[in-house]
C-alpha cells in the first residue's frame, strides 16, 4: 500500500525497428516515456531530434472529425440502454481496425458528407431568403395590382410604410400640415400592431414629406423584385418552397442512410488518433541517421516481462534497466490493494505526492468512509448509492478512471448504510409510517440503532462527542505521521522537538478525556506529566535555530505554542460532520411528513404521496451526497493533509492506445 516503484529504461535501437518498436510499446501500455528535449544533460549530446510530420494524419483526422459531427443529428435512434447511456462500442481487434482503414471508406463518406452538406447548406438559405419574401408579401397581399408597377416616376413618389397604429392618426396629420391634400394614403393591412400603407405623393413635395417619414417607428418597406400581384407571388413562393423542402428531405433521407456506416468513420478515428500519437511520441527520441534512443519509466514488477517482449521480437536494440538517480524524481503512480485504490480519486483531486513521500491514500482512507458515512447517515441513501455504483461497475463500458469512481461511490454507500443502521434512518423515519404488517421491519431497525441524533435528547451531544473524537483521532495521526516521515528522510531532530511533543500533548489530552469518561479524572498526574512535558520541549526547543540566545529561543518556544490555537480549531472544523448528518436525516423526516399528510386527500393522495417521496428523496440524497463528499474531502485536504503531504509528483502516464469509439481486444 505506497507508491509503485519504478525503474527507469533506456532503449537505444536501430532505425530499422523505429516503427515497430512503437507499435509494440503502445500495445504493452507499460512505458512512461521521458521527452528527451526538456533534459538538458542528453541534448549536450549533440544528437539529431526525430524530423516528422502529422500534416498527413491532421488532415485524416479533421475529415474525420467533420464527418462524425455531420452524421451525428442522423444517427438512427438507440436501440436499447447501452445505446442511449453511449455503450455501443464496437469490439475489435487491431489488425481488424487496420483493414477497416485500409479498404478507405471513410473518404468516400466524408466526400458525401461534404456533398450533402453544400447542398443543404444552399436549399437552407434559399428557403430561408424565399420565408423571409413570404413574411414581407402576407402584409401586402390585398394589393390588385402587380408590385412591378410600384414605381416612383419623375413627377410621382410611391412609397409603402409599416408603421405602428399608434402612429397612424399623427403621420396622417403631419403630412396633412405639410402638403394639403396633395398626397394618397391607403391602408393595405393592420395586424400585429402595425399599419400596412402605400403613400403616392407628387416628387416636388419630397422635401417637405421625406423628414417625417424619417420619423422613429416608421419604416420604409421594399418588396421582392418579383412580377405580378403579392398574391399570385405569395402563391408562386409557397410552390417553390414545397419543392426546396422536398428536395432538403431527400437530402436528409440520404444522410439517414449515411449514418448507418457511421460506426467505419468512427473506428478510422481511434485508428488515426492512435497514428498521431506514435508520431507525436516520436518528437520524445533522441537519434541519428541510423539509431534512435528513448528513455522512460517502467513499473518494477512489469520490467521482467518488458525486457522477454522486446528482446523476443527485435535484436537490434539494447534495453538498460537502472534505479532512478537521487536528484530524479520519477512519475507516481500508486499500488494500493482494491479496498484502497478508489480513493486514489481523492488523492489526485488535491495532488500527486513526490516519489520521496508517503502516499496518503491508505492513511486517509478509512477517515474518508467514516466520515463519509457519518455525513449521509442513512442506510436508504446508501442502498441507492450503492446499487447505481454496483449498475456501473456490472453493465457499463467504463474506463478505470470512471470504475474507480464508481468503486469509490460504492464504497461510501455503504459507509452510509452502517452510520444509517446505528442511527435509525432509512429514508428518514419512513419506517415508522409503514403498515403494522412491517413491525418486524421496525423491530429489526430498532434494535441495530446505538444513538439516535434525532428523537433521542442525548443524540446530538452524541454525535457531536464521536464527532470531536475522530477529529481529535486523525488530527493526532496527522502529526504523527509527520514525525514518521521526518525521521524517515532523516531529520531527527525535527521529528523530536517538533513534532513528538505534541504528541505527548495530545496524549495526556486523550488520556485526560478517557479517564473522565470513565469517572476517574481526579488520577491526573501522567496527564499533567504529559502536557506540562510536551509544553516545555515546544518551549526550549521550538527555537533552537537561535542557538544560545535565551531570548529569542524562548520567543521561538511561544510562538511554537500559539499553535495550539491551530490545532484545536482544527479539531472543531470536525464538527461539521454532527451538522451534515443531522441535516440529512432532518430533511428526509420532513419528506416523509409532508409526504404521508397528502394521504388524507381523496383518490390522488396517494399518487401526491408516491411522487412527494421520490422526488423529496431523491433531492435529498442528491445535496446530501454532494454535501457529504465536499466537506469529507476538505477535513482531508485542510485538516488532515497539510500535517505532513507537500506533494508536486508528475503522474504516471504510460504510452498506450487510447480509444474513444471502439474497445481493443487483444
Amino acid at each position: 500500500m505506497a507508491i509503485a516503484e519504478l525503474k527507469k529504461i533506456r532503449i537505444l535501437a536501430h532505425q530499422e525497428i523505429r516503427q515497430a518498436l512503437i507499435d509494440e510499446l503502445q500495445q504493452s501500455g507499460m512505458v512512461h516515456i521521458t521527452d528527451l528535449k526538456e533534459v538538458p544533460e542528453v541534448q549536450e549530446l549533440g544528437l539529431d531530434e526525430f524530423g516528422f510530420s502529422t500534416e498527413d494524419i491532421a488532415e485524416e483526422l479533421s475529415q474525420i472529425e467533420y464527418t462524425l459531427n455531420f452524421l451525428e443529428p442522423y444517427k438512427p435512434p438507440p436501440q436499447s440502454w447501452r445505446d442511449k447511456l453511449g455503450q455501443a462500442k464496437a469490439v475489435k481487434t487491431k489488425k481488424e481496425l487496420e483493414r477497416i482503414v485500409e479498404k478507405k471508406e471513410y473518404r468516400q463518406i466524408y466526400k458525401t458528407c461534404r456533398k450533402l452538406d453544400e447542398g443543404m447548406l444552399g436549399l437552407s438559405v434559399a428557403i430561408d431568403d424565399l420565408q423571409v419574401d413570404l413574411a414581407t408579401l402576407t402584409h401586402w397581399e390585398k394589393l390588385d395590382f402587380p408590385i412591378e408597377t410600384l414605381t416612383s416616376s419623375k413627377h410621382c413618389q410611391l412609397r409603402l410604410l409599416k408603421l405602428p397604429q399608434e402612429l397612424k392618426q399623427e403621420q396622417y396629420q403631419k403630412l396633412t400640415e405639410a402638403v394639403g391634400e396633395l398626397f394618397d394614403l391607403r391602408s393595405v393591412s393592420e395586424r400585429h400592431g402595425f399599419c400596412h400603407e402605400l403613400l403616392v405623393y407628387l416628387a416636388e413635395h419630397e422635401d417637405k414629406i421625406n423628414p417625417i417619414l424619417i420619423t422613429e417607428g416608421v419604416e420604409t418597406v421594399n418588396l421582392p423584385k418579383r412580377t405580378g400581384t403579392p398574391a399570385q407571388i405569395i402563391n408562386d413562393i409557397k410552390n417553390e418552397l414545397t419543392k426546396l423542402k422536398s428536395r432538403m428531405e431527400k437530402l436528409r433521407n440520404e444522410a439517414l442512410l449515411l449514418a448507418a456506416q457511421k460506426e467505419k468513420v468512427a473506428l478510422a478515428y481511434d485508428y488515426f488518433v492512435n497514428q498521431k500519437l506514435k508520431q507525436e511520441i516520436q518528437g520524445s527520441f533522441l537519434a541519428t541517421k541510423s539509431a534512435f534512443f528513448l528513455e522512460g519509466w517502467v513499473k518494477r514488477q512489469g520490467v521482467k516481462k518488458l525486457q522477454v517482449l522486446l528482446k523476443g521480437k527485435f535484436t537490434q536494440l539494447e534495453i538498460l534497466i537502472s534505479e532512478p538517480e537521487k536528484d530524479e524524481a520519477p512519475p507516481i503512480d500508486f499500488n494500493n490493494n482494491q479496498l484502497v485504490a478508489p480513493f486514489e480519486a481523492i488523492t489526485k483531486l488535491y495532488g500527486l505526492p513526490r516519489s520521496d513521500e508517503l502516499d496518503p491514500t491508505p492513511l486517509f482512507a478509512p477517515f474518508f468512509f467514516v466520515f463519509f458515512g457519518l455525513c449521509l447517515t442513512d442506510s436508504g441513501y446508501g442502498l441507492l448509492l450503492v446499487g447505481i455504483a454496483y449498475f456501473g461497475l456490472r453493465y457499463l463500458l467504463l474506463d478505470s478512471e470512471t470504475k474507480g469512481m464508481l468503486k469509490l461511490l460504492f464504497l461510501s454507500g455503504v459507509a452510509a448504510i452502517i452510520a444509517g443502521a446505528i442511527t435509525g434512518s432509512w429514508f428518514g423515519d419512513i419506517v415508522n409510517f409503514l403498515p403494522a404488517v412491517f413491525m418486524p421491519l421496525k423491530t429489526l431497525k430498532n434494535s441495530l440503532i446505538i444513538f439516535d441524533p434525532i428523537n433521542d435528547p442525548t443524540g446530538p451531544m452524541t454525535f457531536m462527542l464521536i464527532s470531536l473524537v475522530l477529529g481529535f483521532v486523525q488530527v493526532c495521526f496527522g502529526i504523527g505521521i509527520k514525525m514518521y516521515a521526518e525521521f524517515r528522510s532523516g531529520n531527527t531532530a525535527a521529528a523530536i522537538f517538533d513534532y513528538f511533543p505534541w504528541m505527548l500533548i495530545f496524549a495526556g489530552l486523550g488520556l485526560w478525556g478517557l479517564q473522565f469518561s470513565l469517572g476517574a479524572a481526579n488520577n491526573l498526574l501522567v496527564v499533567k506529566g504529559l502536557i506540562y512535558s510536551g509544553f516545555a520541549i515546544i518551549l526550549l526547543f521550538n527555537g533552537r535555530e537561535y542557538g544560545f540566545n535565551i531570548f529569542k529561543r524562548l520567543g521561538g518556544g511561544l510562538l511554537g505554542l500559539y499553535c495550539t490555537i491551530g490545532y484545536f480549531s482544527d479539531i472543531l472544523s470536525y464538527s461539521r460532520l454532527l451538522a451534515l448528518g443531522l441535516a440529512t436525516g432532518v430533511i428526509a423526516t420532513v419528506v416523509n411528513k409532508i409526504a404521508f399528510m397528502t394521504t388524507e386527500i381523496p383518490v390522488i393522495g396517494y399518487i401526491f404521496m408516491l411522487l412527494i417521496l421520490i422526488g423529496g428523496h431523491i433531492f435529498n440524497l442528491a445535496i446530501s451526497g454532494l454535501g457529504a463528499f465536499v466537506h469529507t474531502s476538505r477535513l482531508q485536504f485542510v485538516e488532515f493533509f497539510p500535517k505532513f503531504f507537500q506533494g508536486g509528483g508528475e503522474m504516471f502516464n504510460p504510452f498506450k492506445w487510447k480509444s474513444k469509439y471502439s474497445v481493443i481486444k487483444d
